[in-house]
Parts: C-alpha cells; structure tokens; sequence
C-alpha cells in the first residue's frame, strides 16, 4: 500500500496524533476556523481526522 494515501486506515491513528499534537492541533483547528470558515480547504479525509469519525476505521 502507499502509506500517505492510507494513513487513515491505520488503527488508532487518530487519537495518536492527536496526543502527539497536543494543544498545537486545538491553536492549529483555531487558525484554521479563522481563515477557513467554511471548510474550502478541507477534504473529507482531513475532516475525517479532525472530527475523530478515522479512530473507528479499521483495516
């Protein structure tokens, strides 16, 4: 597989970032709101990651 198309799939991926982000991904989804209101630059993958619906993927 290529891993930086399928990173999602990884079980437990996302509370993992999450953890390694700490609060610079709480500073980062602030910015991210302030210049992106509504989303334009996210895709459903990132969206996917940010609101946590990746932790239930399993492979």
């Amino acid at each position: 597989p290529h891993w930086a198309k399928m990173w999602e799939h990884v079980p437990g991926i996302v509370p993992y970032l999450r953890r390694q982000a700490g609060e610079r991904y709480d500073r980062f989804e602030g910015i991210r709101k302030k210049y992106d209101p509504n989303g334009m630059f996210m895709n459903a993958t990132a969206e996917n990651a940010r609101s946590g619906w990746a932790n239930r993927l399993r492979m």
